[in-house]
């Protein structure tokens, strides 16, 4: 499967998400979503999904990702951080 991309912080946060707490809440949150997460290919919602961490990594697993942030700035570096491939699995918009 194609890479999308990857984002580096939280905007505005000042933790980057390579921290060692940042990388234990990303990995302990992936393996709770795939145990409830319906199979892909689905839609799914990511609601406040800030600069787009969860939406590029379901993106990869093949989920087409309904991308919202109230965030004008966080839509646009998920923007950037997607490559051609993840662009057409992500739908984005700030609200």
């Amino acid at each position: 499967m194609p890479r999308c991309g990857r984002t580096t912080r939280k905007a505005g946060s000042g933790t980057g998400f390579d921290d060692p707490k940042g990388v234990v809440e990303f990995e302990r949150t992936k393996e709770i979503l795939q145990r409830q997460l319906p199979a892909a290919p689905a839609v799914i919602a990511d609601i406040g999904g800030g600069p787009g961490r969860y939406a590029l990594w379901l993106a990869e697993l093949g989920y087409t990702v309904e991308h919202r942030d109230l965030m004008r700035l966080h839509v646009e570096q998920l923007q950037k951080s997607s490559g051609p491939w993840c662009t057409r699995k992500l739908a984005m918009l700030a609200i």
